[in-house]
């Protein structure tokens, strides 16, 4: 079966949903690389900051990414002010992560 969107991918690679630090990590690494990022996606049509805040609003609003369960992560980020929360460090790429991006992509 094959994807027609980045969302629809998402959904049926990881068919319980994700966390929502799962989810921001996702994002904030396709962001800052393609090569994280399956082939059929690699256009900038489905990896610009404006498609993946559409895609990642998507999942959210289906009740895909579920909200943080603990206290002791930081805040809930909005998924438009992800990029600008990158830029001034409140949030990184965790590297560990990458390792595993391979499970959720």
């Amino acid at each position: 079966m094959s994807a027609k969107t980045l969302a629809e991918y998402l959904r049926q690679k990881n068919p319980t949903g994700l966390p929502y630090e799962d989810a921001m990590q996702l994002f904030l690494w396709m962001y800052c690389s393609i090569d994280v990022v399956p082939d059929a996606f690699r256009s900038e049509d489905a990896v610009s900051k404006a498609a993946l805040v559409r895609t990642f609003e998507e999942l959210t609003r289906s009740g895909f990414i579920r909200k943080p369960t603990s206290t002791t992560h930081s805040p809930e980020i909005p998924w438009p002010e992800m990029v600008d929360a990158l830029l001034s460090n409140r949030v990184q790429p965790d590297w560990e992560f990458r390792t595993r991006i391979g499970q959720f992509l």
